[in-house]
């Protein structure tokens, strides 16, 4: 494996869970995240890939180092993928009992969550994507992470929820995760040499 030396790169976001998550991952790997809680524009686009460009390259626009935005939803297959795009704004709105209600008599609970890690250098934009399938339970369980985790389920770990794993166990299935690891092995081998 190659001697990285850290680096520094901005991340923008006001949720300290979700950096909490990121900074674990991406410290052992060398990368230094940086919290920048810098108000960004949430766009409407029809893809979180959308979302995450358009902060990225807004970001930048302030700040002028490198950065990463990351955007995340959970897709709903029975609700013709809602929330999605509009995630954050389905939890602060209808929350986690509101979605379940939503899903009241229906059978495919099936669902995945999806995160987009788009990074800026002022020079490359880079995506990541991380995707991790499961189902919406009945009702919330565990006390653990944000957001919708107290009612997914992934595949691999059913029937716990996120909320019930311990940022490491989320952290070996979530798409956050998967998005911020395929982040890494980039920047890492192309752009972080010593």
């Amino acid at each position: 494996m190659k001697d990285v030396k850290k680096t520094e790169v901005a991340f923008i976001t006001h949720n300290k869970h979700k950096f909490i998550e990121a900074s674990g991952l991406l410290g052992r790997l060398g990368i230094n995240l940086i919290m920048e809680p810098l108000n960004k524009m949430e766009i409407q686009a029809s893809t979180i890939q959308e979302v995450a460009t358009y902060a990225a390259l807004e970001a930048y626009a302030h700040l002028h180092k490198p950065l990463i935005v990351e955007d995340a939803g959970l897709f709903v297959k029975a609700l013709n993928g809602f929330p999605g795009v509009y995630s954050s704004y389905a939890f602060t709105t209808i929350g986690i009992n509101g979605l379940i209600a939503l899903l009241k008599g229906e059978k495919d609970r099936s669902a995945f969550f999806e995160a987009i890690v788009a990074f800026f250098d002022g020079i490359e934009l880079r995506i990541f994507s991380g995707r991790v399938d499961g189902f919406i339970l009945d009702k919330p369980v565990g006390k653990n992470g944000f957001g919708f985790d107290p009612i997914f389920s992934p595949k691999e770990s059913f029937p716990k929820s996120f909320a019930q794993m311990s940022i490491r166990e989320k952290n070996k299935l979530s798409h956050r995760a998967r998005a911020f690891i395929a982040f890494s092995k980039w920047y890492t081998n192309t752009v972080n040499y010593t």
